[in-house]
């Protein structure tokens, strides 16, 4: 069997397609591989928290500070 590899010589509509699947198949393992690990992060996270209002407190303080630093940056 003969090795197929991107080369210059290769026709271009065969280099688009292969390293466009490449590019596919990377994104689709680490997008997996993120939404798993989300998906236990949720579990774990909600276990320890059990409906405190510390996220929700720590979040909007968070947005309010970024607000604040937006309205006070000098733009140029």
């Amino acid at each position: 069997m003969r090795r197929r590899s991107v080369t210059p010589a290769a026709p271009f509509s065969w280099r688009v397609l292969l390293l466009g699947g490449c590019y596919a198949a990377l994104a689709l393992v680490t997008d997996s591989a993120y939404a798993l690990l989300a998906g236990r992060l949720r579990h774990w996270l909600l276990g320890r928290v059990s409906a405190s209002p510390w996220p929700r407190d720590a979040t909007g303080s968070a947005y309010v500070g970024m607000g604040i630093s937006a309205a006070l940056s000098d733009r140029k």
